[in-house]
């Protein structure tokens, strides 16, 4: 199927539609937007660059070498981990699937194995060149040609409403600033019906008093993250919620609404 180009993306602050300008995209107030580099298209806002902009290119380097310590260090295997996360998506063959902080693809190699011969699309999506130029020099191995890099932020995605049926986000979720913009983003580009999973660190309540926490806490502050239950759209429906890596991770899962939610117009017997 490939990408439709002016049916897809969108301008990143004030979501209009942008069309195809050979392999640029401009919108109807004239903001353009560039291919650039290896082949990533750049809706990256200018006055948005952070501090974990330049922690990313600072690290981007070694992320490969060191990464997988996080889960040695529980007694745990990061693929194990990782193919759990993939397997909440359900199916993959033919749908339109987004994945935020793609990084240097660590995920996006085992999902990628399982489009063979799909006719959907598969957009990478992360916030530092760094570290997507090495995803997309790692993926070149792979003939599936529906793979679309995407240089932009979690809270501005530069894409037009209901678009994906899958949505998925790996250990990104503590960088996120502004949680419920980003929230806001994940239900306007879902497709009624689409689904939204992520792994996230974060521990268990239960446990945040023990030694162990209070170990885990002292390494890292991003396992002080809290289950996002406040910031869900309204829409958000089938929510499912799991503790992992001796509950100091967690999985994290809903799907859009396709219908408004109702009640049946019936009487009930009895004094209320």
């Amino acid at each position: 199927m490939g990408i439709n180009k002016n049916n897809f993306f969108s301008c990143p602050i004030s979501k209009e539609p942008l069309f195809a300008k050979g392999d640029n995209f401009t919108s109807e107030s004239g903001t353009d937007y560039f291919k650039k580099g290896l082949g990533f298209y750049d809706f990256k806002i200018k006055s948005h660059i952070s501090s974990s902009d330049e922690y990313y290119k600072n690290i981007s380097s070694t992320y490969d070498t060191y990464n997988d310590l996080t889960f040695k260090i529980q007694g745990q295997d990061e693929k194990k981990i990782r193919k759990f996360g993939i397997s909440k998506l359900g199916k993959l063959k033919n749908k339109e699937l987004l994945e935020i902080g793609c990084g240097t693809g660590r995920d996006s190699e085992l999902i990628i194995e399982k489009l063979k011969n799909s006719e959907g699309n598969y957009f990478l999506l992360d916030s530092s060149k760094e570290m997507l130029e090495i995803c997309i020099n790692k993926l070149k191995e792979f003939k599936f040609k529906n793979k679309h890099f995407v240089l932009a932020e979690a809270t501005n995605l530069p894409f037009q409403d209901n678009k994906f049926d899958l949505i998925y986000q790996f250990t990104v979720y503590p960088s996120i600033l502004n949680k419920e913009m980003f929230f806001n983003e994940i239900n306007r580009i879902l497709k009624p019906g689409g689904k939204f999973v992520m792994i996230s660190e974060g521990i268990s309540e239960n446990i945040k008093d023990t030694t162990f926490a209070k170990i885990i806490l002292n390494n890292s502050q991003l396992y002080n993250e809290e289950l996002p239950i406040k910031y869900l759209p309204k829409e958000a429906t089938n929510i499912k919620i799991e503790y992992l890596l001796n509950e100091i991770f967690f999985y994290f899962s809903f799907k859009k609404r396709k219908i408004e939610r109702a009640l049946n117009d019936i009487i009930i017997p009895g004094k209320r």
